[in-house]
């Protein structure tokens, strides 16, 4: 890969070399007065490149659909006036670079299908979310949110467990939720959006209850006054009795 500075136009032009149906080639003239740059659904292999921060003018990134593998560079954090990226269906690995949280206009990101294994921080503008068939485990972390823009959550297909976080019915924006084949576990939350998913939202996650799943929560229902009372005074007669 080589960087060439084109004296006097203002801008740099990439020679990026990939691999593509096995034989490597050049991307030439990868300017940085580009907004937008799809390059999905190739055959495009290797890792993402670092230069790829370069591009600070660019306003969205489409290399889904390829066979591009590791981490995801940290340079992306670079791309100040990136709104959406698309990274999926890929095989990238690692995890997330928090520098993502730092991108002020980023409101759609999509990652799934790939081999992620953890999430990142916060992303505070983003209006959709898809990370997707990937190998997230632990909890679903409450720092989501803070996402308060969020329109669509995808986190379905992963091995994500614990219960779904009460902050969740706190976004505003929220009407599509997928959580679906995990091992979540605990009670659905009522009210609110949450009155508007159904049920394949949730399916696959056996340990879940309540609406709209099938499943029923077994809630034990307090006892009335005078049970609790009479059930007090046998506790207290039971005490005396093994002090006497």
């Amino acid at each position: 890969m080589g960087v060439n500075d084109p004296g006097g136009r203002g801008f740099y032009t990439f020679s990026i070399g990939i691999v593509m149906k096995g034989q490597e080639r050049e991307l030439v003239k990868i300017f940085t007065m580009w907004m937008i740059i799809d390059l999905s659904n190739n055959q495009f292999e290797g890792g993402i490149p670092n230069v790829i921060g370069k591009l600070n003018l660019l306003k969205g990134l489409n290399l889904s659909h390829n066979n591009l593998h590791g981490d995801i560079p940290t340079s992306i954090g670079n791309l100040t006036s990136l709104e959406w990226l698309d990274l999926s269906s890929n095989r990238l690995s690692g995890t997330i670079p928090n520098r993502l949280a730092d991108l002020p206009f980023l409101s759609s990101f999509n990652v799934s299908e790939n081999q992620l294994h953890e999430v990142f921080g916060k992303l505070n503008l983003l209006k959709g979310l898809n990370l997707s068939h990937n190998n997230l485990n632990g909890g679903i972390p409450t720092s989501i949110g803070n996402v308060t823009s969020l329109e669509w959550l995808d986190l379905s297909s992963n091995i994500l467990s614990g219960t779904i976080p009460n902050r969740l019915a706190d976004l505003p924006f929220l009407s599509s939720l997928n959580v679906s084949e995990n091992q979540l576990h605990g009670q659905i939350h009522q009210g609110k959006q949450f009155n508007t998913f159904g049920n394949d939202s949730y399916e696959g996650n056996k340990g879940l209850c309540g609406f709209p799943v099938s499943k029923g929560c077994n809630i034990i229902e307090p006892a009335p006054p005078n049970v609790i009372e009479k059930m007090a005074q046998n506790q207290t007669l039971l005490l005396v009795g093994k002090w006497c």
